[in-house]
């Protein structure tokens, strides 16, 4: 009868939930992200599709982590496809408001520059890397600019101010943050960035369109 095919279907997502669960206790991580990735994506109505997005993305996470060089790319396809369900099955939780600054990272590191410069906008301002993500917006928006080989002269101009602007103001944002001393893995990582910061603007006046060698950030 329809009821019961009804119930059945309720009971696929159920049954892929507990498998996942059962293969992450016995240390098959790689079969639990994907069971998990599964229930969650392809049954958006199962009660527990948040957890089962949020365990999905936590697992792939750890696994690209802690991948060999060889894997990376199958890792971060993983990871990839686990952060997008989360974050379009479920955008308004905070689970996706927390982990979008990660999925703007990995998009970066998958080369999709574009899409990555637009996830790092959507970073609440909030959020533990939020001054971070305005600059690795900027980066990402130099690399895209990079790419374009014969892009309009005036319009590539204007994307510099905007990135050089951008710049700017993460610099402002992120020097006064370096006096905080109770985060010291995080005032590194501001400081690896200004390092890069100071140089990026340089870069970008020496593309062939711009050609303005002597401009700064200054």
């Amino acid at each position: 009868s329809a009821a019961a095919a009804a119930s059945d279907d309720a009971l696929v997502p159920e049954i892929l939930f507990n498998s996942a669960a059962a293969a992450y206790r016995l240390g098959q991580t790689g079969k639990a992200a994907l069971g998990f990735l599964k229930a969650a994506r392809d049954y958006p109505a199962f009660p527990q599709s948040l957890k089962a997005a949020t365990l999905a993305v936590q697992i792939t996470s750890d696994l690209h982590r802690q991948a060999a060089p060889d894997q990376r790319s199958a890792t971060l396809k993983a990871h990839l496809d686990a952060l997008e369900t989360l974050l379009t099955r479920h955008p308004r939780d905070p689970a996706s408001g927390y982990w979008r600054f990660f999925y703007a990272q990995a998009l970066e590191e998958a080369q999709r520059y574009g899409e990555a410069a637009d996830q790092y906008l959507l970073v609440e301002s909030a959020h533990e890397h939020a001054i971070e993500a305005g600059f690795l917006r900027a980066r990402c928006q130099a690399k895209a600019l990079e790419g374009l080989k014969n892009g309009d002269p005036v319009e590539m101009r204007r994307r510099v101010t905007d990135i050089v602007d951008a710049v700017r103001d993460f610099v402002g944002k992120a020097t006064p943050a370096l006096k905080d001393d109770r985060e010291p893995a995080r005032v590194e990582r501001l400081r690896v960035l200004l390092a890069e910061a100071a140089l990026l603007p340089a870069e970008l006046h020496l593309l062939p369109a711009i050609n303005k060698p002597h401009d700064t950030l200054e």
